[in-house]
Order: structure tokens, then C-alpha cells, then sequence
């Protein structure tokens, strides 16, 4: 059975690969776990200049049928294997939503 997992996984302090918001191709390849909308980047302030924003880390919320699983596929993403995310800091827990509201813009 599919269960929802919130995963916040936090930038290394000096990634290989940049980061960006520009290009969601590139955002976690295994989309299939992905849920809808619901991922994004963790921000050190709110955004001043578009062209840079202050990322340090990843937020999401994942479908699996195990928290092994979204590990698993977590660690075959490109910002797993180029050095991007720091494993140490990665965290992955069972989630249920309360209250969703289309927050369209933000």
C-alpha cells in the first residue's frame, strides 16, 4: 500500500552541482514518488532576487510503499548523486495531511 512521506533533505555546504529552481527537469528524477505539487526548495531568506535565491536544501512529499523506498530513490537523484544534498541531515517521515489549499503564486 502507497503511504505519503515528508522528506526535507538539506543542501552540503559546498555542492558539486548547483542547485536551481530553473530547472525542474532536473529536479528529482524520479518524479513517480513525487505527490503533485508539493515540492520545493528550502530558503535561507525570502526570495530578493529571482535570479538567486538563497536555496539551502528540499522539500517534498513523496508516495512509497516504504520510507526504504523513498531513501532508495532519494539517494538515485541527481542532487543525491552529484553531492547536492548532505545525507546526515536528510530526513524522511510518515506524513497525513490535515488541511491542503491550492496556494497557486507562492
Amino acid at each position: 500500500m502507497l503511504s505519503l512521506f515528508s522528506v526535507l533533505s538539506v543542501s552540503s555546504p559546498q555542492p558539486s552541482y548547483a542547485p536551481s529552481l530553473s530547472t525542474p527537469q532536473q529536479l528529482f528524477q524520479n518524479l513517480y514518488l513525487i505527490h503533485g505539487p508539493d515540492l520545493g526548495a528550502t530558503l535561507s531568506e525570502p526570495i530578493q532576487d529571482p535570479s538567486s535565491p538563497k536555496i539551502t536544501g528540499s522539500i517534498m512529499l513523496a508516495l512509497a510503499e516504504s520510507k526504504e523506498e523513498v531513501i532508495q530513490q532519494l539517494k538515485e537523484d541527481i542532487y543525491s548523486t552529484s553531492g547536492v544534498w548532505d545525507w546526515d541531515k536528510v530526513q524522511v517521515h510518515p506524513f497525513k495531511s490535515a488541511f491542503r489549499k491550492n496556494m497557486e503564486g507562492l
